[in-house]
C-alpha cells in the first residue's frame, strides 16, 4: 500500500471490463489503490500482506451491496484478474494481472488478456466495413506445431481436470491457480452439490474458501444439506457440543448456530439463499473468535 504513486488504467482491458461489469471494475479499482506495491517490512498495516495484495471487505465504500460485492469477486476471479482468500483478519485480494490496471509493483505480473471477457470476442470480429480476411490453409509444419502445443497444454493440466468434460480448456487453465488438492476437493463437492450459478463459478468459490465445504453428509432437502455441511464445519472448529445438538436438530428442520452475541437457533424452513447467508455470517463469527 504505497503512499502517493500512481495506478495505471489500461485503455484496452479497462474499457472492456468497464463495459462488461461496472461493479467488478469498481472493486478492482479499490483493490489497486490499496494493494501493497513494495516490500516494506516497517509498514504495520500491510505486515501480513505480500506484494500485490490488499485487505477488502468494506464494499459499502464503493456503493455495492453484499451480493454485488460477491458477484464482483467471482467475475474478477473468472477473468483472471484477481483472486480472493478469506482469513480471520478479513478478505485478502491478490492482483494477478496488469491487463486492466497496473499498480507498478516490485513484483511483475502477467499482462495477458483475461480469457473470459466477452469483449475479446467483439475485438476479433471484423467491422461492417472491413472484409473478413481469408484464412490460409496450414502447412504440415504448422499443423504439427498446433497439435504439439495442444498436447503440451493438456499435459500441463492437473490429472483431475483432464477428463472433466463439463469445463472448457480455458476454464481448466483458470483453476490451475489453486493447488491440485483444492481442485480435487472442489470437484468432489460440486458432484454432490446443487449448483446455483455455473459449475466454473462454483468451483472457484469452493477453492477460495478458508475451510472448503465437504460433500453432503446425508440426504434430505437442499436446506438440510446446507445445514449438514455447516455442522461439519462446527465439528472441525471444535464446537463439539453444538455439533451433537445439531445431529438431532437438523432432521427436525432447525439448526443451532453462533451469531452475534452467542448461540441462537434458526429454522431450515426458509429460502435457500437466506439460509446460506445465515450460515456464511455464522462461519465468519466463528472464525473471528479464533
Amino acid at each position: 500500500m504505497g503512499k502517493g504513486g500512481w495506478v495505471k488504467h489500461m485503455r484496452d482491458g479497462g474499457h472492456n471490463l468497464l463495459l462488461e461489469d461496472q461493479k467488478a471494475y469498481l472493486l478492482l479499482a479499490l483493490i489497486s489503490f490499496r494493494a501493497k506495491r513494495i516490500d516494506d517490512e516497517y509498514e504495520f498495516r500491510t505486515a501480513h500482506l505480500k506484494i500485490n495484495q490488499a485487505y477488502i471487505g468494506d464494499y459499502e465504500l464503493i456503493g455495492l451491496t453484499r451480493g454485488e460485492y460477491r458477484s464482483a469477486q467471482k467475475k474478477l476471479t473468472e477473468y483472471g484478474i484477481a483472486v480472493f482468500k478469506p482469513t480471520n483478519k478479513g478478505t485478502i485480494a491478490t492482483l494477478i494481472s496488469t491487463h486492466v490496471m497496473d499498480i507498478n509493483s516490485d513484483q511483475n505480473l502477467t499482462s495477458v488478456k483475461p480469457t473470459n471477457l466477452s469483449m475479446k470476442i467483439a475485438e476479433l470480429q471484423p467491422s461492417k466495413n472491413q472484409l473478413e480476411p481469408k484464412q490460409k490453409p496450414l502447412t504440415r509444419k504448422e499443423e504439427a506445431k498446433r497439435i504439439t502445443t495442444a498436447t503440451q497444454s493438456a499435459e500441463a493440466l492437473y490429472q483431475c481436470l483432464i477428463s472433466c468434460i463439463d469445463l472448457t480448456n480455458d476454464e481448466k487453465q483458470g483453476l490451475m491457480q489453486y493447488s491440485e488438492d483444492r481442485v480435487i476437493l472442489a470437484l468432489e463437492w460440486v458432484a454432490s452439490a446443487t449448483i446455483q450459478t455455473t459449475i466454473i463459478q462454483t468451483l472457484h468459490w469452493h477453492c477460495r474458501q478458508a475451510i472448503p465445504p465437504k460433500p453432503a453428509l446425508s440426504k434430505g432437502s437442499q436446506q438440510q444439506r446446507e445445514a449438514w455441511q455447516f455442522n461439519a464445519f462446527l465439528k472441525e472448529q471444535g464446537y463439539h457440543d453444538l455439533h451433537e445438538l445439531n445431529q438431532e436438530a437438523i432432521p427436525k428442520n432447525y439448526c443451532h448456530v453462533i451469531l452475534g452475541l452467542g448461540k441462537t437457533t434458526i429454522t431450515l424452513e426458509q429460502t435457500i439463499q437466506s439460509l446460506v447467508n445465515d450460515f456464511t455470517e455464522a462461519k465468519k463469527e466463528i472464525l473471528k473468535r479464533k
